[in-house]
């Protein structure tokens, strides 16, 4: 068997692999994912800890403002389904609830944009809350020093957000503990959150490139005279897709204004699974089968049917 052979072999595995992972993805919620993460890392909640549950939310869409009390996580698109806005949350707590030593504030999730203060003071903020559709601060983790002179008997914690439609705008979760105790958990949450993905996304990366190299080499040298293996060309598009795909999941600016950017990695997916269905039935010796033909017509009319179903939702929920 030769190396492009064992190349295909390995990429079919991979996309498999790589199927089985975006769907346990999709079916495990993110906050098992935090909670299972909190347990581990300090066995449960411990004296002099502090986690918000409740909050006291006051949104603005289309200059109508609203008032109510919501139960963390606040997700923006479950409340709010195709609308974007703004929300203030506002929790307030004391003192001795605090521990003794150097604080600080952690965030697994806090997007779209935001404004943290503390008793009046600002303690961390990122991207722009009047530009719509620009950097979402919510695809990685924040963690902030809270400086002990800001401390009150009695505090407020106030909490600006940008939220867009369609980008899991909202706040997880909110902790306040020791600063060794939430630098550790926010080292772990970031390494999985977005070191994970990007070590993977690189990864691919170059085995695309790996790909592109394969299908140059195949056309070299060959008796037959047949040119360069197009199969490799599928499994170089395929690869850089998933890598694309996995970027976009710790990119926090994409190089389009939102929510023109959101077609592209769907796009990015649905061509990914046409690609790898093509590169697993050459593998397999499938695709000279009598079914092959309208199976991959059917692959491409469900790509472009998503991607225009997709476009209408996002452009309908900018408006």
């Amino acid at each position: 068997m030769c190396s492009s052979d064992l190349f295909l072999q390995a990429l079919s595995l991979n996309c498999f692999s790589a199927l089985v992972l975006f769907c346990l993805r999709a079916l495990l919620p993110r906050t098992v994912v935090l909670a299972l993460a909190l347990l581990s890392s300090w066995g449960g909640l411990h004296a002099g800890q502090l986690q918000f549950e409740n909050a006291t939310v006051s949104t603005t869409i289309d200059g109508k403002v609203s008032r109510d009390i919501v139960t963390l996580p606040f997700r923006w698109d479950l409340q709010y389904p195709g609308l974007a806005g703004s929300a203030v949350l506002e929790f307030e707590f004391m003192a001795d609830q605090l521990p003794q030593s150097p604080i600080g504030l952690y965030f697994p999730k806090l997007g779209s944009a935001y404004v943290v203060s503390l008793n009046g003071v600002v303690i961390g903020r990122d991207g722009d809350l009047l530009v719509s559709g620009g950097q979402d601060t919510g695809k990685a983790p924040r963690l902030m020093p809270v400086n002990s002179e800001l401390i009150k008997p009695h505090n407020i914690l106030r909490i600006q957000l940008r939220a867009d439609s369609g980008r899991k705008a909202g706040v997880s979760a909110v902790v306040i503990d020791e600063w060794g105790k939430v630098s550790a958990l926010f080292d772990e949450y970031r390494l999985w959150r977005v070191g994970v993905p990007g070590a993977i996304a690189a990864a691919h990366a170059c085995l695309a490139v790996l790909s592109v190299l394969l299908w140059w080499w195949s056309g070299r040298g060959r008796l037959d005279g047949a040119g360069p293996q197009p199969i490799f060309v599928f499994s170089a598009v395929a690869l850089f897709c998933w890598a694309l795909r996995l970027t976009d999941s710790i990119w926090e600016t994409p190089p389009l204004p939102w929510p023109l950017w959101g077609a592209v990695p769907v796009l990015g997916l649905g061509v990914w699974g046409c690609c790898c269905a093509h590169v697993c039935m050459v593998v397999a010796k499938w695709d000279d089968r009598p079914w092959a033909t309208a199976f991959r017509l059917w692959l491409v009319a469900i790509l472009l049917s998503g991607l225009v179903g997709r476009k209408s939702t996002r452009l309908n929920s900018s408006h």
